[in-house]
């Protein structure tokens, strides 16, 4: 769900106000000439071209803010100086010197407690927490947010208060914090509110819509979008509300509601392109890219990606040509100050230059004859060898591009299965204590993980198809496919029956009922049906085990001996059925072969199922996000540099 969140960038106090045009830095440069004294009105434009260069050039800016700092402290400046403090230590975080960041904050801290200015030290406590927070200190960056909000109180600044209290919110829900981040976000809320923030009573509104998205209400987030973006409309705030139909368009795609979630992203789309905001666009053509893959309209979702990629193309088009203007301007204000500077001497430098021309005039006249003579000398040797070039170079290109369509298209599979796969929130709403640890060993795989809601049951499965790569793939889409269909459209929820049903389904797609040379494709798979009301799990399995871990026991349920779609020419295999009563604190796990069949430790070995088991054994005190990461960790370990060996897929769920 995280993924949802398009605005709730960290307000932080550290934002300044940009002179980027040449024209501005150019007059303030003359400006600065004119006022040659060490006075105030230097130091005030000493700010303004350190805020002007900010972010342009760090070290222009740096030099510009520590000359307003030297002379404020000379003639006791103390306006002066306590800004000088502040914009030195935005230039260290921008540049990442935290360090610096720091101690020039503290020291403009203690200069305003100094003069009693709770205005200034709250607005520096803000920075404090703003550069703790990007170190990763989160406690340090609370405490100097908590300070930042008592002296804003003091003045009664509830401005000042709800930026702070959101950039609280903000860093509790970075830290999935959720109803700390809610707390701090409805503070934030109702101070706008109170002072008809409107703008601010928006961003707020769609900040709370994060955190109930992210908690898997998707009734309460939807509602507060929809009042957030309401409220954009009014402000005619084009950029927010596309940005929140987005949003929504989103959370009816996680609820399964396609075709409402494709309404929300053709208004986004429409919205975002009349203002050509194309990272918005982007956001948008991806989202319609993976709803059609959901709908099984490959042929659309396909043009819809071309789309994306045009338009993500642009968007890094526009970003270059923007950067481009930010070194033009550069470019020109550093040549005008430079010309201002060394007026006095142009006029020398020219004679100079005019002396210094008549000798590379005809210098420059010898080397051109030399120059003629040597290329008709050389001008038949290098002809072969421009067109063996040629003829290499034509070659290259067309490997090139041939391998850049292999490569895009099977990066463009990659993104089809992966949105095959259940999001991570939809599998948090039905076991809200569990993990999936994939890892595929290409950038497609042969593994995958599945799960349902049947209403009265919930079917997972973990499956390992043959081969891995591209092959694999095919062979996981199709799986998957008969997985679902299975149980939406047969109305299936043994886990016997179902792989019956596949391995019949897998026969007719694969023709392996014909007599001619049959495919011999297949998959091993752990397939589970879990009764809420009756607490009661469901096992079947082709080759793959199911195990239960309860107390310090580990109880291994075994799956049948034949893969799924591998023996159908012959004879038609059935698949058993296990019925097991879980008990409150039971931990599941299901997995493909590939973590225990990894090759590694000391000796190069495999890692094998008694070593997996002693794995999962060790992690039992821990959550079960906890323990993927302790799983994944255990994995590389062993691995070290070693190649992988096949695709990894690890469930864990704890009832």
């Amino acid at each position: 769900m995280g993924y949802i969140i398009r605005r709730t960038g960290l307000f932080f106090m550290l934002l300044i106000s940009v002179a980027s045009a040449a024209s501005t830095l150019d007059s303030l440069a003359r400006e600065l000439e004119q006022h040659p004294d060490a006075d105030t009105t230097r130091v005030k434009i000493l700010h303004e071209l350190s805020r002007g260069w900010m972010k342009i050039d760090l070290e222009r800016a740096k030099k510009y803010s520590e000359e307003a700092l030297s002379i404020s402290k000379d003639i006791n400046y103390d306006e002066g100086y306590g800004q000088s403090l502040i914009n030195l230590g935005d230039v260290h975080y921008y540049k990442g010197d935290y360090d610096l960041s720091v101690d020039y904050s503290l020291q403009a801290v203690s200069f305003y407690e100094k003069k009693k200015d709770y205005l200034g030290i709250a607005a520096v406590e803000n920075n404090l927490g703003a550069v703790y927070y990007a170190q990763g200190k989160i406690k340090e960056a609370l405490i100097h947010y908590s300070r930042s909000v008592e002296h804003y109180a003091k003045i009664n600044d509830r401005s000042g208060i709800a930026r702070v209290q959101n950039n609280i919110g903000n860093l509790y829900f970075s830290t999935d914090d959720l109803e700390n981040a809610l707390l701090y976000y409805e503070k934030s809320l109702a101070l706008k509110q109170e002072m008809n923030d409107r703008d601010g009573i928006a961003m707020s509104l769609n900040n709370i819509g994060n955190v109930y998205g992210t908690k898997g209400d998707f009734e309460k987030s939807r509602d507060y979008f929809i009042r957030s973006m309401k409220i954009s409309e009014e402000l005619n705030d084009i950029y927010a509300v596309a940005m929140t139909m987005n949003n929504i368009g989103l959370l009816y795609q996680m609820e399964g509601d396609t075709t409402e979630a494709l309404i929300y992203m053709r208004r986004s789309l429409k919205k975002a392109e009349s203002i050509h905001a194309l990272d918005l666009e982007k956001d948008a053509w991806i989202s319609i890219s993976e709803l059609y893959q959901e709908h099984g309209r490959y042929k659309q979702a396909l043009e819809s990606y071309k789309k994306y990629i045009q338009v993500k193309d642009s968007l890094l088009d526009e970003q270059t040509r923007k950067n481009i203007d930010d070194l033009k301007a550069k470019y020109e204000s550093e040549k005008q100050a430079q010309v201002i500077e060394n007026q006095t001497e142009e006029i020398s430098r020219e004679k100079k230059f005019n002396n210094l021309l008549s000798v590379v005039i005809v210098l420059g006249i010898v080397f051109a004859v030399y120059l003629v003579y040597s290329n008709i000398q050389r001008r038949k040797a290098n002809q072969l060898l421009r067109d063996q070039k040629h003829v290499i170079q034509i070659t290259n290109d067309e490997l090139s591009e041939k391998n850049k369509n292999i490569t895009d298209s099977i990066l463009y599979a990659s993104r089809i299965q992966q949105a095959m796969l259940p999001p991570s929130a939809y599998i948090k709403t039905n076991f809200p204590d569990s993990f999936v640890y994939f890892s595929p060993k290409d950038i497609v795989s042969g593994d995958f993980y599945w799960m349902e809601n049947s209403g009265k049951e919930i079917l997972f499965a973990v499956a390992d198809c043959t081969g891995h790569g591209v092959p694999g793939a095919f062979m996981s889409v199709a799986g998957s496919n008969l997985l679902t269909e299975s149980v939406t459209q047969h109305h299936l929820t043994n886990p016997g029956l179902i792989l019956d049903e596949i391995n019949r389904g897998l026969a007719k797609m694969l023709h392996q009922d014909s007599n001619d040379e049959m495919v011999r494709d297949g998959m091993d798979i752990a397939l589970c049906a879990f009764d809420k009301e009756k607490h009661l799990l469901r096992f079947s399995g082709a080759f793959n085990p199911l195990w239960i871990i309860r107390g310090s026991e580990i109880m291994e349920y075994r799956g049948d001996k034949y893969p799924v779609g591998a023996y159908v020419d012959k004879y038609e295999v059935k698949f058993s059925t296990t019925e097991i009563q879980l008990l409150p604190g039971d931990t599941l796990y299901i997995f493909s072969d590939g973590y225990s069949d990894q090759f590694g430790g000391e000796h190069g070995k495999k890692l094998k199922d008694s070593n997996f088991k002693k794995i999962l054994l060790s992690v039992q005190h821990l959550p079960m996000a906890e323990q993927m990461e302790f799983i994944r960790t255990s994995f590389q370990q062993w691995k070290g540099d070693l190649e992988q060996i096949d695709d990894v897929c690890v469930m864990g769920i704890r009832f």
